[in-house]
């Protein structure tokens, strides 16, 4: 049986497609990293913002949102697309020189009562959203909302304070320990990074960059929402009529879990140096008293809070090309506004005028539970002593405060080393794999130089100043091992757990018809980390491009390689 349609109905038909197609358009924008392979999607469902994140065809990320003020509709007004490519200089870090490409989607936005933008960037190593808006009329408060909706089966990891690290973990598990936490503290939440483990042992990394250009924000709070079996980030905002700018939230991604060590997106994400003249900032390493206070070293002397302890620890610096001695707390034992009560046992001037004659620089511990010194004069008292750094001790996690002590500790030309950070401190490894500006070697004097050819591994790294860095081995919960390049020398660490192992590292990455002089630092066969952990061999021998190194570590061992361009 044939109906006829009439032409006026079948027009309004054509055009109900047209506009509908248009605002599907309107209301999905794709965009893609550089190398084509990650694939974010951001579309409005609902009047809601969501993304969706796939990596090489795969789904990292469900469909998730992302919101300023979660309970109000979204619009998008307007959309611009760029791409940049640029290549910069750090002041020091793991690399002399890094890119910084990405594809940018800027999206106008009416968020709740306020317009703004929200900016999403993508590069071949992971994808980060910021929200900016405008100075103008805001509401007091937002909360910025960023979930992550992954498919089942992943395994979690994460820090744990001072605590054995969390993981791995299912959902479930990461659900509890997150309750467990809030029984206590009501205002827990998981601290980041959050490491992601897929079922295709693929890693994503879920954490912030940029907190220094965000204001009214606290640092980045993770949590489980187990209705949604999600994870999210909500932190809330204390907004102004002043322009508010987010930090980035981010979403790294590697092949490996050592790909996640040398992501360079939070550094690409942070807020250029505003620092004119940084002659002055200068990595390196440091000797430290603290745990060495009461070690009686072979020729009967007691190490102390004294000035002749700090004068031997001095002399040993200089002896030994250590940049740097750390006084720690107890120095002086009281503060009050602009005073400090010295220590009686302590000459504080004759130690500083050792350390100046023997060319070995001064950092000194500040800890604000003996009393407040103010800080307005306290990092300029600092610069007037001759200090070329300050440890700042029980600061807490509060953003504004940090802030505002880099600010200051700039502006005195003092380095700062936050003490509410700690680093476990073990192995010669351990110096190399765990990446810092300031590597710490808390450790007596003698104990050292009895140890003078392994103390060798320690001295030779040129800590900070690392043109290249490689991860050539990891597993989470298992093992590392690191290489990092300095000119034409490489210095490789590895480590691994309780279990023990062999690792193959290859040293394909060496330049091609040319001959290395290599020094191992190994474990024996008689080393374990429970009831051996000293015993260690020294051993040398070439190496050439392809070469494949078979470490044996140890159980809770590691093994070091310092590698260099042969005389011959």
């Amino acid at each position: 049986m044939y109906f006829s349609i009439p032409a006026k109905f079948l027009l309004g038909v054509s055009l109900f497609v047209i506009l509908t197609s248009l605002k599907s358009q309107k209301d999905k924008h794709t965009i893609e990293s550089p190398d084509g392979k990650v694939k974010l999607e951001l579309t409005l469902v609902d009047q809601r913002l969501v993304y969706q994140l796939k990596w090489s065809g795969q789904e990292m990320v469900k469909q998730s949102q992302l919101a300023l003020f979660p309970d109000s509709e979204i619009s998008i007004i307007n959309t611009k697309k760029l791409t940049s490519n640029t290549t910069w200089k750090p002041v020091w870090g793991q690399f002399s020189s890094i890119q910084n490409h990405y594809t940018e989607l800027e999206l106008d936005i009416q968020t709740g009562p306020v317009k703004g933008k929200l900016l999403a960037r993508v590069y071949d190593q992971g994808v980060a959203f910021r929200f900016v808006l405008p100075k103008g009329k805001k509401p007091n408060n937002a909360e910025m909302l960023f979930s992550v909706a992954m498919r089942e089966g992943n395994r979690f990891y994460a820090p744990n304070g001072e605590g054995e690290p969390l993981g791995p973990s299912s959902l479930d598990e990461l659900s509890r320990f997150e309750l467990s936490k809030s029984k206590n503290n009501p205002k827990a939440s998981l601290a980041v990074p959050l490491v992601v483990e897929t079922p295709g042992h693929q890693f994503m990394a879920l954490l912030e960059s940029d907190l220094y250009a965000a204001n009214g924000m606290k640092s980045m709070q993770i949590g489980v929402d187990m209705a949604k079996r999600n994870i999210v980030s909500s932190n809330s905002v204390a907004l102004s009529d002043d322009e508010f700018t987010s930090p980035w939230r981010v979403i790294l991604l590697g092949k490996t879990a050592g790909e996640l060590v040398t992501n360079t997106m939070t550094q690409n994400l942070a807020t250029e140096c505003q620092i004119q003249n940084t002659d002055w900032i200068k990595p390196g390493k440091t000797l430290w008293d603290w745990r060495v206070h009461g070690y009686t070293a072979p020729d009967g002397f007691t190490y102390g809070i004294n000035t002749e302890s700090y004068l031997r620890f001095i002399d040993f610096a200089a002896e030994n090309g250590i940049d740097y001695f750390l006084i720690d707390d107890a120095w002086y034992t009281k503060a009050s506004q602009g005073q400090f009560e010295m220590s009686p046992k302590l000459d504080l001037q004759k130690v500083i005028n050792h350390a100046k004659e023997k060319e070995v620089a001064l950092l000194l511990y500040y800890d604000n539970r003996h009393g407040v010194y103010g800080d307005s004069a306290l990092f300029p008292y600092y610069q007037s002593l001759g200090m070329k750094g300050i440890k700042y001790g029980f600061m807490g996690a509060n953003v504004p405060f940090t802030k505002n002590a880099i600010r200051q500790s700039a502006a005195s030309q003092l380095l700062i080393d936050f003490h509410d950070g700690p680093v476990p401190y073990s192995e010669a490894a351990r110096t190399l794999i765990i990446f810092s500006g300031l590597v710490c070697i808390p450790d007596a004097p003698e104990a050292y130089a009895a140890k003078q050819d392994l103390f060798e591994f320690i001295q030779k790294q040129p800590v900070g100043k690392w043109d290249e860095t490689r991860i050539l081995n990891a597993t989470m919960d298992a093992h590392i091992t690191t290489a990092r390049r300095h000119g034409k020398e490489w210095f490789i660490g590895s480590v691994v757990n309780q279990k023990g192992g062999i690792l193959d590292i290859n040293l394909d990455f060496l330049e091609p018809d040319k001959t290395y002089a290599v020094t191992f630092y190994e474990d024996t066969d008689d080393t374990h980390c429970a009831t051996n952990p000293e015993s260690y061999q020294i051993r040398k021998g070439t190496v050439t491009k392809g070469s494949i190194i078979k470490a044996k570590l140890a159980p809770g061992g590691g093994h070091c390689m310092w590698i260099r361009p042969s005389e011959n």
